[in-house]
């Protein structure tokens, strides 16, 4: 494809125009720490494998701006871009993502998945002996409301067996004061009578002492 001087020059400074862009997007994603962001852009889109080989170098489209893997623009069929068909008028290779790819070992861009992973696990088995303990100390708490359930229902048992004894209690209490009442009043009559009786005797034998001197 021949093009002009100034074709040249102006697909070249949209080149840099749009991977000064995605620099700066990428430069904010690391400050962020968007791993998961960062990995998709460093993915081909169209076969989906990380552009960190030179087979696989980063280029990108002018003047769509797109990128894809140097594997599958070579194996373009028609000059037009895979995402949006639009004509491809020149290709460079994606500095930005080049750059990021190579140094982002060194750079700790992605974190180490499997420290984070062991972190998480520990954090799961910490989570799980807390719910075990939980459910240790909810079964001795349940353990001791049943034992301190049983006490409770023991001593309403003693209470009510005590007030029944105290009941049938406080009624032959009532009924031996009855009884001791009824034994005092007879007694107090018998008296009575015992008086009535000794008076009547001696007044007889007054009565006949009276008529023997007459």
């Amino acid at each position: 494809m021949n093009l002009s001087l100034k074709q040249k020059i102006w697909l070249e400074k949209a080149m840099q125009e749009h991977n000064q862009e995605e620099s700066t997007q990428l430069k904010q994603l690391v400050k962020e720490d968007q791993t998961a962001e960062i990995s998709s852009v460093l993915v081909c889109k169209k076969c989906h494998q990380d552009m960190t080989d030179d087979d696989h170098k980063p280029m990108s489209l002018a003047p769509c701006g797109h990128t894809l893997c140097k594997n599958c623009l070579e194996k373009l069929e028609s000059k037009r871009c895979p995402f949006c068909n639009a004509k491809i008028e020149a290709t460079a290779i994606n500095f930005s993502l080049k750059k990021i790819s190579e140094n982002i070992e060194d750079e700790n861009v992605i974190p180490d998945f499997k420290q984070k992973l062991d972190e998480v696990t520990e954090k799961i088995a910490a989570i799980f002996e807390r719910l075990d303990e939980n459910k240790k100390n909810q079964n001795e708490t349940q353990e001791k409301i049943r034992i301190n359930s049983i006490v409770l229902n023991k001593l309403k048992e003693d209470f009510e067996e005590i007030k029944l004894k105290r009941q049938i209690l406080g009624d032959k209490l009532e009924e031996a004061r009855k009884k001791v009442e009824k034994a005092t009043q007879e007694e107090e009559d018998l008296t009575i009578i015992v008086e009535e009786k000794k008076k009547a005797a001696e007044i007889e034998n007054l009565e006949n002492i009276i008529k023997s001197n007459n």
